[in-house]
């Protein structure tokens, strides 16, 4: 008995869609059970490059334009900066000062100040150091001093907060200064004391430990 053509292409599209079906939950056993065999903590699947940062030449072509622009004694008024910075501790604006007194233009010695790698924090603090050991000033005063040397208000609170300092020995070094002088009563020492930014506390302690 002869089958129908029409049945026999219904049957092998039938047969090709289930082989079809096969394939594909054959290959998503697969791939699960290639999952399954990963480590937990396995990158395998999604490899991710770190970018790495661009070097950029703003930095280098700003340095060099400030050099053009500074003139031929631009590495000169440099070097002299750096001098001073390691010898003396000056604050950026009494450094540029120098310079301009040393006869440097102003291109020259913004350039050498701007360039050069200080610490302008640390030198006020060894500038307060410098102050307290050689010429002992109270809270107050060495923090004018510092301002008057220019560090900036934030550089000048550092150094005064760092310092640990004694201020009432620093009361009565100078009390025993003016006392040594021979003209100073007791009671205009300690006037001078306060003047001089010292607390009540600190002038109190100076008189009451003066030599009789």
């Amino acid at each position: 008995m002869s089958v129908p053509s029409q049945n026999i292409v219904l049957g092998g599209i039938v047969a090709l869609s289930f082989v079809a079906l096969s394939l594909t939950a054959c290959s998503s056993v697969d791939q699960e059970d290639a999952a399954k065999a990963l480590p937990e903590d396995s990158n395998t699947s999604i490899v991710m490059h770190e970018q790495l940062p661009q070097t950029s030449s703003q930095d280098t072509t700003s340095v060099a334009a400030a050099a053009a622009a500074a003139g031929a004694g631009a590495q000169e008024a440099l070097a002299i900066a750096v001098d001073y910075d390691e010898r003396s501790p000056l604050s950026k604006a009494g450094l540029y000062g120098q310079l301009i007194y040393q006869g440097f233009t102003s291109n020259q010695a913004q350039y050498a100040v701007d360039t050069m790698s200080a610490d302008w924090q640390g030198n006020a603090l060894r500038s307060a150091l410098d102050h307290d050991t050689y010429a002992p000033l109270s809270e107050s005063g060495l923090y004018d001093q510092l301002i008057y040397e220019e560090f900036t208000p934030e550089q000048t609170q550092y150094a005064v907060d760092t310092i640990d300092a004694d201020w009432d020995a620093n009361a009565l070094s100078i009390a025993l200064e003016y006392q040594s002088g021979g003209q100073v009563s007791e009671s205009g020492i300690y006037d001078q004391l306060i003047y001089e930014g010292f607390t009540p506390e600190q002038a109190s302690y100076a008189i009451a430990n003066l030599a009789g």
